[in-house]
């Protein structure tokens, strides 16, 4: 079953109040019918027992179907004729008078006011049409005062619906602002416990590498095992920098995304010794947490590649909102690295596993290390597949276009429209 609006089921219980005296009065009504000495009680009867659905069906179903009832113009004409009927047949009796102007409060509580207000208004017309004007006594001045409190009804009952309304969003938006409290006190446990336990010992193990390496340099090994040492070094030092940047993400829950991505653009040239420009745009601002917090994973994960790969002396960072797309790119002019064996580049595939390496611009590198680096991209390594992933939850695509001595050209797209259904 689809959600409800909100605005619908902050409302259900003045609803089912309404309809509930409704029936109330209908079935008094119907009692004081049978009681009564009118011969021509049954036309009434059968009226009121008719009329009987038109509540009882709202309250009973509004919490699952009551933004459809409030939307439908049929069912709204029948419940408007039904009334009608019945205080044409038993317009006499004060429990009609009572079933028409909570009827009013319900048609102001579930309906635009001005529908509303017209609809009371009817209703009350149909009290002046019935008034035993030719009679003695104040039966006319009953019907006239019933005339015009009905529409001022159709106003306390849009009053109460909206109140009950704001009432509703304030609760939302306290609950929202409880949950994200409770999401920041989690996000600073874990971001204190890592850093208390995991970065400390990688702290520990990048310095054991580092001393273990330059000792190895000091008492002449054999260029294997300092090779061994120096990807140890490597890793740690690796694994250390990854750890600090999911803690700067934890820390930074709060941070606007088109700032989070500058300070990664910033904080990047360090670990690739190259210079890093960027061009983030503000109005990556306005796009939802989850798709923000992949962008930032994403965008590491493509500088961590050019790191690895690249030996660039460039890179270039490009992230903005147009088309209704939002478009994050990384370009570098990397070259080759002879210690990378040569070989023909895998295709890079979107997230729907089209092929954008079959011609075009989107074609991968035939050679090197960017094509080696393509190719292990291709084959799911070095955290393609985290992308892919990543990218599949908001209908996303990954290109890749490795250029060999040009440099490489990594581009993330996101359709908007997409996001905002999901």
């Amino acid at each position: 079953m689809a959600p409800q609006d909100p605005n619908v089921q902050a409302i259900t219980g003045i609803v089912r109040l309404l309809c509930h005296v409704r029936l109330g009065m209908l079935v008094l009504a119907l009692i004081a019918l049978f009681t009564s000495d009118d011969d021509l009680w049954a036309p009434g009867a059968i009226v009121i027992v008719l009329a009987l659905p038109a509540s009882y069906f709202p309250a009973r179903n509004w919490r699952s179907r009551g933004e459809r009832i409030s939307r439908s113009g049929i069912l709204l004409s029948c419940d408007l004729v039904l009334t009608a009927l019945v205080i044409t047949m038993a317009g006499g009796s004060q429990f009609v008078y009572l079933y028409a102007i909570a009827t009013a409060a319900l048609y102001g509580a579930i309906m635009p006011l001005i529908l509303a207000v017209g609809m009371a208004g009817m209703l009350g017309l149909m009290f002046l049409a019935d008034g035993q004007w030719d009679e003695p006594g104040s039966q006319w001045i009953i019907s006239i005062t019933i005339a015009l409190v009905v529409p001022v009804f159709a106003f306390a009952g849009h009053a109460m619906a909206s109140g009950l309304r704001s009432n509703a969003i304030a609760q939302r938006r306290h609950l929202e602002l409880k949950q994200d409290e409770i999401r920041f006190k989690e996000r600073t446990r874990v971001a204190r416990d890592i850093h208390d336990t995991v970065a400390g010992d990688l702290a520990g193990a990048l310095m054991l590498s580092s001393s273990l390496h330059t000792k190895l340099v000091q008492q002449d090994a054999d260029e294997r095992t300092i090779a061994i040492a120096a990807e140890i070094k490597q890793a740690c030092e690796t694994a250390h920098a990854d750890t600090r940047a999911a803690l700067d993400q934890l820390r930074q829950s709060e941070t606007p995304l088109a700032e989070k991505l500058v300070l990664i653009c910033e904080s990047w040239p360090g670990r690739l010794d190259t210079a890093v420009t960027h061009n983030i745009d503000a109005k990556l601002n306005d796009l939802p947490d989850e798709l923000g917090k992949d962008l930032c994973l994403i965008m590491r994960e493509l500088l961590e590649n050019v790191r690895k790969h690249a030996n660039a002396s460039q890179v270039h960072i490009n992230a903005t909102v147009r088309d209704s797309q939002c478009v994050v790119e990384v370009k570098d002019n990397g070259r080759e690295q002879g210690r990378f064996r040569s070989r023909r580049a895998m295709p890079v595939l979107d997230t729907a596993g089209r092929n954008f390496a079959s011609g075009g611009s989107d074609a991968a590198a035939t050679s090197g290390s960017r094509g080696e680096a393509a190719g292990n991209l291709a084959s799911g390594g070095y955290g393609l597949t985290g992308i892919r992933e990543r990218l599949a939850t908001h209908g996303g695509q990954f290109h890749f276009d490795s250029a060999g001595k040009a440099g490489a050209h990594a581009q993330v797209v996101v359709p908007l429209k997409e996001v905002s259904q999901t």
